[in-house]
């Protein structure tokens, strides 16, 4: 990706917060791949160069949740849990594609393409903890994602992030 573009705003006066974010990316990349032929012994190198274009969209809606004074005066513990709705709508565009035999015969493709158009992707969940101690803070997030297409991947994914901070 060459070209990106991301924006994000959200309404924190309600106790719902709600939020929407737009990213807009482009750019070109070249993929080489080579493989052989069990069978023949023949070996082969695939070389394409694409255009991509893809935009998302995140609606959002979260709450944060503040503690002070959990285990002595000077700490603070947060908790934000949040509901993401993903939607995207990207195409890939062939430049250029080179498929070639042991480098000899070169078979050159143009225009090849893959457009996906605008539909809801994914539901999450995020849960960001916080907890600071005087100058130290601690930031675990838990993000759970629901993918809604049909696949043959794992629909259900989670990651988890833990962050550790001193401020000087």
């Amino acid at each position: 990706i060459q070209n990106d573009f991301y924006t994000y705003a959200s309404y924190i006066k309600p106790w719902i917060e709600p939020g929407i974010a737009v990213g807009y990316s482009t750019g070109n990349y070249t993929e080489i791949n080579k493989f052989t032929v069990l069978a023949t012994g023949n070996t082969f190198i695939d070389t394409g160069t694409y255009h991509l274009k893809a935009l998302s969209l995140t609606a959002s809606a979260a709450h944060d949740f503040k503690w002070q004074h959990i285990f002595g005066k000077e700490d603070e513990l947060g908790f934000t849990p949040s509901l993401l709705m993903n939607f995207s709508a990207d195409s890939t565009q062939s430049v250029s594609h080179t498929l070639g035999q042991r480098i000899k015969r070169r078979k050159r493709i143009r225009g090849l393409g893959d457009k996906n158009s605008f539909q809801a992707q994914s539901v999450a969940a995020s849960l960001d903890f916080n907890y600071s101690i005087g100058n130290f803070t601690i930031l675990p997030q838990l993000y759970l994602d629901y993918y809604l297409s049909k696949t043959d991947e794992k629909r259900f994914t989670q990651t988890f992030t833990l962050s550790v901070g001193y401020s000087f």
